[in-house]
């Protein structure tokens, strides 16, 4: 990779999580500098990539590849073109910027740089305690508003937190064969592991920190779901017996509580139901290429039916946000029932597959170090488990998360690769 590519991603990866929002005019924004330097980087790699390096990655791109292809597809027979098009070349970048140059130059050091990710979303989580304490004397029902100007909402923001804290364990895994050991003698680690630990559970501790106080249910979930899956791996039968009894009390005693009274009466549960049912009547209109990438906002909402609907539905798309409507707007609510609507079942399924690839790669590749590759996995899990309850993939930080991970795991984990390529 020639040296300049490298600086502006290393300054990508460092800014990503301070990037705030700026109005542009005619109601568009632009998330400065990240988006910037992504269109730089896209740009350049088409002038620095060499098509060889794509040809020999052909595995590990295709699943991707043909992700995007559908979604052009889908694009190209949208109900809402312009808005399609213009989702699908945003959504194209980041897996251009984000995952191939990780995959065809596996020796530059995208592990060191995914650790500057991690020190600005702890400068952002220092902010977002400050600004919840002083304004909002940590309020639980303000935590929304806290992470702003970085995050305009809570959940992405725990998001984003519940990713990197996977990722930050494992960079602290040195990993033989990555791009950035591969080189260090056995004194060399220990002295790095020595200095960083210190660091690293300090930062750990920040990140956690930030997680509780973001006060989302759908990153606490997708934490213990994490936790979960790391269990399993290493423990399957004894994870097999316990999920079964946690079932079975589930079917026991949810009936009986209180807990099913109150995600009936929880807004933001019943929203939620309501957008799904208005999802799932989307793809019954068009169930094979649905609406169109990006159009679930702008559409959904003639499917909505009355009494399902509820005191935060919208009758009328935002035009803006604003404090006024805080909580309210937004897609779906799940990324598969976006993918649902917007580009039909076959949307969906390649969905559940581009999922499946990486956590597949993690239990069954051929690698000594283990450790690194599960809590890398996790970091993935706890995307894909929060996409349940949300959909934020469009969101650059956790699209350059979400593409890192993937790029690093199926990249390591293909016993053809070659580790010549910088």
């Amino acid at each position: 990779m020639p040296g300049y590519l490298k600086i502006l991603f290393a300054a990508l990866w460092l800014t990503l999580p301070l990037s705030v929002e700026i109005p542009i005019g005619y109601g568009a924004q632009i998330t400065a500098p990240a988006e910037i330097l992504i269109a730089i980087l896209g740009l350049a790699l088409f002038r620095e990539l060499p098509l060889t390096l794509l040809k020999g990655q052909a595995k590990t791109l295709t699943v991707p590849a043909i992700w995007l292809l559908w979604g052009w597809l889908c694009a190209f027979s949208s109900t809402m073109p312009v808005i399609s098009i213009k989702y699908m070349l945003v959504t194209t970048a980041y897996c251009w910027v984000f995952f191939v140059p990780v995959v065809c130059w596996p020796k530059v050091p995208w592990r060191q740089w995914l650790t500057y990710f991690a020190v600005g979303m702890g400068v952002v989580v220092v902010w977002t305690l400050f600004r919840h304490g002083v304004y909002f004397s940590f309020r639980a029902d303000q935590a929304n508003l806290a992470p702003m100007p970085f995050f305009d909402d809570h959940t992405i923001y725990g998001a984003v937190l519940a990713m990197i804290l996977f990722s930050i364990i494992a960079l602290a895994e040195p990993f033989r064969g990555n791009e950035y050991f591969s080189n260090k003698t056995a004194l060399d680690l220990l002295r790095w592991r020595r200095a960083s630990e210190t660091a690293t559970s300090l930062l750990i501790l920040l990140l956690v920190t930030g997680l509780l106080s973001s006060t989302s249910r759908g990153a606490l979930i997708s934490v213990a779901t994490a936790i979960g899956w790391l269990f399993f791996v290493q423990n399957k039968r004894l994870t097999l017996i316990l999920g079964a009894l946690t079932i079975a009390g589930i079917f026991i005693f949810f009936p009986k509580t209180g807990v099913a009274t109150y995600l009936q009466k929880d807004v933001s549960t019943a929203e939620r139901f309501n957008r799904y049912d208005a999802a799932q009547r989307m793809a019954q209109q068009h169930p094979i290429m649905g609406f169109g990438p990006g159009a679930f906002q702008f559409q959904y909402i003639p499917f909505q039916q009355p009494e399902k609907m509820t005191r935060i539905s919208l009758s009328s798309p935002l035009s803006e946000r604003n404090p006024a409507n805080f909580g309210r707007g937004g897609g779906a609510h799940s990324e598969y029932f976006r993918a649902l609507a917007e580009t039909g079942w076959p949307g969906l399924l390649l969905t559940l597959l581009l999922g499946a690839v990486p956590f597949w790669h993690g239990l069954w590749c051929d690698n000594k170090v283990i450790r690194w590759r599960l809590w890398t996995s996790a970091g993935l899990v706890t995307f894909f488990i929060h996409g349940l309850l949300n959909d934020f993939f469009h969101d650059p930080r956790i699209a350059a998360l979400v593409w890192i991970l993937m790029g690093i795991l199926g990249r390591n984990c293909d016993p053809n690769a070659s580790s010549t390529s910088n």
